[in-house]
């Protein structure tokens, strides 16, 4: 992979990570947890009051119960105390009731507070993920930048500022290219073979031509003093044209052929 795809794929994974920390929001789940434990402490506030009502009437009670038991037999108040004491009985049943509903509703509370709780530490341990692949990602983009300019810096002096291109076409696993400007086309083979580790086949001085190529007519038996004179192997010329692989890695071959259409194509 070239640095220009590795750029594309890399800032790809940037958006895909951006995106999903949007998508992210632990403050959020925070919030939601705080309402949550205000909700539970009301209701546990609740409860507390209606203890001290069912402890106030239980306090009543022993009081009447006490008051009874201290009536003589047949006392007029006796009947009167039962009632209170029997109405008394009954409102300390239901306070009974409403405190283990609100127990209840509490521990719901509580339950869902934890949950809360745990989902927001979650969200953040992601978020807190997330956000350091993001910082991996920008520095990764940064280098390959770096290292693009620092490529195309070191290059540009050495690259012809102009070449003609007679023939300049990537088939059958390498790069085939020719032009009428010999005296370019070794510098930019000279590259290729220097820089990015290229073979440079069927072209002087860097590799003897055979007899293989069309015959007449190829670029490879021309010569540089008659580019346009068709020209047969058994009269070749110096040559002007070349086949360029690299025998490891197809993609850098593609690379270059690339880098040399930007240029001069």
């Amino acid at each position: 992979m070239n640095l220009e795809d590795r750029l594309r794929e890399s800032r790809r994974d940037l958006d895909d990570v951006r995106r999903e920390l949007s998508q992210v929001n632990y403050r959020r789940a925070r919030r939601r947890a705080r309402a949550q434990a205000a909700e539970r402490n009301e209701v546990k506030r609740d409860k507390l009051e209606l203890m001290e009502d069912k402890s106030e009437a239980l306090e009543d009670l022993a009081r009447l119960e006490d008051r009874l038991d201290s009536l003589p037999g047949g006392d007029p108040r006796e009947l009167a105390i039962a009632a209170e004491i029997d109405l008394l009985e009954r409102e300390i049943d239901v306070l009974g009731v409403r405190i283990a509903r609100h127990r209840d509703k509490q521990q719901n509370k509580t339950k869902r507070l934890a949950a809360l709780e745990e989902e927001r530490r979650k969200r953040k341990r992601r978020r807190g993920n997330l956000e350091k692949r993001e910082r991996a990602i920008i520095k990764r983009i940064d280098d390959i930048v770096d290292e693009i300019e620092e490529r195309r810096e070191e290059n540009q002096s050495d690259w012809p500022a102009t070449l003609i291109l007679d023939e300049c076409l990537y088939h059958l696993g390498h790069f085939h290219l020719a032009s009428r400007e010999r005296s370019k086309l070794i510098t930019v083979c000279r590259i290729g073979q220097e820089k990015w580790g290229l073979r440079i086949g069927e072209f002087p001085p860097f590799d003897p031509v055979e007899c293989v190529h069309v015959d007449p007519g190829s670029w490879h038996y021309r010569d540089s003093s008659s580019p346009f004179t068709s020209r047969g192997c058994a009269g070749r010329g110096d040559g002007l044209a070349t086949d360029i692989n690299h025998l490891a890695n197809e993609t850098i071959e593609v690379a270059f052929y690339r880098e040399v259409v930007r240029r001069y194509g």
